[in-house]
Formats: C-alpha cells, structure tokens, sequence
C-alpha cells in the first residue's frame, strides 16, 4: 500500500507520452486493478493531484467510474469526503481545508460522466446531490436551502 503513490506517480509521468489508445488503455486498466486492491490508497493519492484536474487525471477518474461495482464504492468514499471534510477546525492555512472536499466532488463529477448504471445512479444520486449543494454552500460561504425529509 506504500507503494501506490509510486506507481501512480510514474503512471502519470507515462501518461503524457503515452497518446496511442492501445498503450493508453493499458495504463488506465493497470490503475482500475489496482484501485481493486489499494482502493484507498488510490483515491487518495489521486485526490492528492492540485485543482484544476488536469486531462490525465480527469481521465483516470472517469475510466475508474466505468465499471458498476466499483463506481459504487469510490462514489461512496468520495461522498464521505465531501460530507465529513477532513480539518475544517480551522488549524490549516486559509482555503486549503476545503480542497479536499472540492476534489472529491471534482473526482465524484468526472465519475458521474461515464457511468450509465441506473441503479448506481438510483442508489446514490440524491445523497450524493445534497452533499455537492452543502459543498457548494461551504465554498461560496452561504447556506444552501436543503430537502425538507418526508417531502
């Protein structure tokens, strides 16, 4: 598990010289088996990359959500990054706090994109939308108006 910022560290240094489809798909299944294995490890050091996402990792996000079981997992455990951000106590320098929330709803978004699963949709999207509008709410400083339970 160590290792993982490693590996994909020179996965990404490949990245860009890698344009052939062929070689390039091979790069991106070698990082989905991974997330298999390491999958914590790998969200992390892919939130870990600075904002704006880059076309290489917006990439990565969008080829690890194009499978249904897994999509399910890493949406669930970037849904828990933008709910419970890490640090908002105020003990980190302004703004960073909220980049780990703001790259998990980043990386939630490019999986969005590529997953077709109803049922992926169904069973997240509601949680996942009031946590990207208190996200939004959080970044622009104001309280977003919420869903009423029962309504």
């Amino acid at each position: 598990m160590a290792k993982v910022p490693d590996i994909l560290s020179t996965i990404f240094i490949r990245m860009p010289t890698m344009q052939e489809r062929s070689m390039r798909g091979f790069l991106l299944e070698g990082i989905g088996i991974l997330a298999v294995f390491h999958l914590e490890a790998v969200i992390t050091s892919l939130l870990a990359k600075p904002l704006p996402m880059d076309s290489d990792t917006s990439e990565l996000w969008r080829a690890l959500g194009r499978d249904d079981f897994s999509t399910l997992h890493i949406l669930r455990f970037l849904l828990k990054k933008i709910q419970y951000p890490a640090g908002t106590e105020g003990s980190s320098p302004e703004g960073t706090a909220a980049l780990g929330p703001l790259a998990a709803t980043c990386a939630s978004l490019e999986m969005l994109t590529t997953t077709h699963s109803s049922s992926v949709l169904r069973e997240l999207l509601p949680e996942l939308l009031c946590a990207l509008l208190e996200q939004v709410g959080r970044t622009v400083g104001q309280d977003m108006p919420m869903p009423v339970a029962g309504q």
